[in-house]
């Protein structure tokens, strides 16, 4: 396990099952976009990022709490500890990009797909249109 995963304690794994699965569902709306799945895909994603937030203050707060029990001397310790808990907001973060250059795959493909509906329905009606006007 590296070792970012043992400093960032135990919210990372949160951060990671949340983020899998909105990597998964990502990658599902790039390969075939659908607006139910967009929803889903961005509530996955705002959930690892509060996810990831969540595991830094947890950790803030417990580094926090063990100054106390430290001689004064060493209580440069809360730096070390405010480093292991930003690994759950840094880890959260990069999950959340890649779903927002993944999800721009998708979105793309569904704004093309829709003009291209909206072009045979133009045509159609434009069709129609010279139909009547003949008749």
């Amino acid at each position: 396990m590296p070792e970012w995963i043992h400093e960032a304690g135990w919210p990372i794994y949160m951060v990671i099952v949340v983020g899998a699965a909105s990597l998964t569902a990502a990658m599902q709306y790039a390969r075939s976009p659908r607006r139910d799945l967009f929803a889903l895909v961005v509530g996955l994603g705002v959930a690892t990022a509060l996810l990831g937030v969540i595991g830094t203050v947890l950790g803030i707060q417990m580094s926090a709490g063990a100054i106390g029990k430290v001689a004064a001397d060493q209580r440069w310790i809360f730096l070390v500890g405010l480093k292991e808990s930003l690994h759950n907001t840094t880890a959260a973060l990069v999950i959340a990009a890649v779903d927002a250059l993944v999800v721009t795959v998708g979105a793309v493909r569904f704004a093309r797909r829709e003009a291209r509906r909206d072009a045979r329905t133009d045509a159609a009606t434009a069709a129609a249109a010279a139909t009547a006007a003949e008749g």
